[in-house]
């Protein structure tokens, strides 16, 4: 079954649904649909994907789901198309296809991990050897869920734009609210905004510049967390640690630990707490 992350639903097959939408949006009117009817046909497979996981329910209903979910997918594609080619291809269109290919991927990957065929991926080798010990390692932050999202604010953006006609403040309202999010994600594109470096004294997360070091030997413990689907590197401070009581005593109740490390690296979120576990074993207890 389909395991991702609901960013990850949301940046490929929401955005294969944005793409469909854009297929057929001009031709609804002729069509006598309405908008909504034909986003919530586009964006259901990702509803789907998103929602229904065995985080929440049981593999017999998840299964079914999203069997659902891809052969919807692939159909709404498909008429997508003939609505295109019915009323012509425009240049715009080639676009879209991109975005409807996207959204594929990862149906293609839920179909072969239900039939039982899927494989493990090759894990993303670390940049060093786990028993080797430099003077410190940085990890980049990786950049394709922000390219993903910037996709997905222009494909509202878009919808936006022929929606104005129609439903003026709507469409407005789209237009505004997501190309807001257009420069900040293309902020994130830029090299160097979000990294975490690993040291002899400790660990520190920079994230849109801003930068927070935390000392080994103030951890006890890390543990690998999921949060709405979104793993973390949870973190167990040690007894007396008195930096940000308020924000730890809040992160303790909702979520059993007292901090966090973001597994948006270019490494695996088991290989990120292998690495952070090391070399808190290996320092923690230095001069």
């Amino acid at each position: 079954m389909l395991n991702w992350s609901p960013g990850a639903i949301k940046g490929t097959v929401g955005v294969g649904g944005l793409g469909m939408l854009m297929w057929s949006i001009s031709s609804l009117d002729k069509l006598h649909v309405h908008f909504w009817v034909a986003f919530v046909a586009a964006l259901l497979p990702a509803i789907i994907f998103a929602f229904v996981t065995t985080d929440f329910l049981s593999e017999r209903v998840v299964k079914p789901a999203q069997w659902f979910a891809i052969a919807w997918y692939f159909a709404v594609a498909l008429v997508s198309l003939l609505i295109a080619a019915y009323r012509g291809f425009e240049r715009s269109d080639a676009f879209f296809v991109i975005f409807v290919a996207l959204g594929a991927w990862p149906c293609i990957v839920a179909i072969r991990a239900l039939r039982g065929l899927s494989r493990h991926l090759p894990t993303p080798r670390a940049q060093f050897h786990q028993k080797s010990f430099e003077n410190e390692i940085v990890f980049r932050a990786n950049r394709m869920k922000a390219f993903l999202m910037l996709l997905v604010s222009m494909g509202f953006v878009a919808i936006g734009f022929f929606m104005r006609y129609d439903e003026p403040f709507l469409g407005w309202a789209t237009i505004c609210f997501f190309g807001l999010g257009i420069p900040v994600f293309s902020i994130m594109l830029i090299p160097g905004l979000s990294y975490l470096k690993l040291d002899r004294s400790g660990f520190e997360i920079c994230s849109f510049w801003r930068k927070h070091m935390t000392q080994w030997a103030d951890v006890v413990s890390f543990e690998l967390i999921s949060i709405q689907r979104t793993k973390m590197i949870g973190i167990h401070y040690r007894p007396g640690y008195a930096r940000q009581k308020l924000g730890r005593a809040i992160s303790s109740t909702l979520s059993r630990v007292e901090g966090g490390v973001p597994c948006q690296y270019k490494i695996s979120a088991q290989e990120q707490l292998s690495t952070m576990e090391a070399w808190h074993a290996r320092y923690s207890r230095s001069d």
